[in-house]
């Protein structure tokens, strides 16, 4: 009789380990994050968002910078990439402004697919500033002039674009760089949802940021 209470004893004891080996192994499955590891999409802002003047159901356009390929779904260079507003929540005594939105693109073959936003870099400006242009021009043309020179009137500079970028910066998920009072909540599980919070009573985000995204892990299963 002890032997067979011992042995349910130990019978039950070892469930219980199996049981909790098996609740740690879930959250662990669940805290692991939905980032595979390959070169993520990258995309600019198109135009600057602020939280005053946004509501849910809105879209904030960004448009992709360069060809991105995963398995199955590959997104071409300057294919629109929408964010939908999903909530917004103002600063208060216990809270920070935060942003909720939901990305999606489109696949070359046409299937929309969501997208998770992992890293914010600051705006790069494409056109040539107005002072490089100018600090660019001769002060003359021809051998009589002073200062500046060009004999070349097909060589004055004009304003133009910079080639399109080849690469883009290795980033890690949540980074934020060079944009103040912005931090990143990036989802582990669904909704895949990106919140943006800010310290301040307004959330903004400039045209021209540089944002990178990762499809979820099962987005195209």
């Amino acid at each position: 009789m002890y032997g067979s209470l011992r042995r349910r004893r130990v019978g039950f004891l070892i469930a219980i380990i199996m049981l909790l080996l098996h609740i740690d192994a879930a959250a662990q499955a669940s805290q692991k994050e939905p980032v595979p590891e390959f070169t993520p999409l990258w995309a600019k802002l198109e135009k600057g968002l602020d939280t005053s003047r946004l509501k849910v159901g809105d879209s904030v356009m960004l448009r992709t910078v360069l060809l991105w390929k995963h398995r199955t779904c590959n997104v071409q260079a300057g294919v629109e990439l929408e964010g939908k507003v999903t909530a917004i929540t103002a600063k208060s005594a216990s809270s920070a402004t935060m942003l909720t939105l939901h990305f999606t693109t489109e696949c070359c073959d046409g299937r929309e697919v969501p997208m998770v936003l992992i890293a914010a870099l600051y705006p790069i400006n494409d056109e040539m500033d107005q002072t490089d242009l100018r600090e660019a021009m001769p002060m003359g043309v021809g051998s009589g002039s002073s200062g500046r020179q060009s004999t070349n009137l097909d060589a004055l500079p004009t304003p133009y674009k910079i080639p399109p970028p080849t690469k883009m910066p290795k980033v890690k998920v949540g980074q934020v760089t060079g944009l103040r009072h912005l931090a990143l909540n990036v989802p582990d599980h669904p909704p895949m949802d990106t919140v943006l919070v800010s310290t301040d009573k307004r959330l903004r985000l400039g045209a021209g940021a540089r944002l990178a995204f990762v499809m979820p892990v099962g987005a195209l299963d």
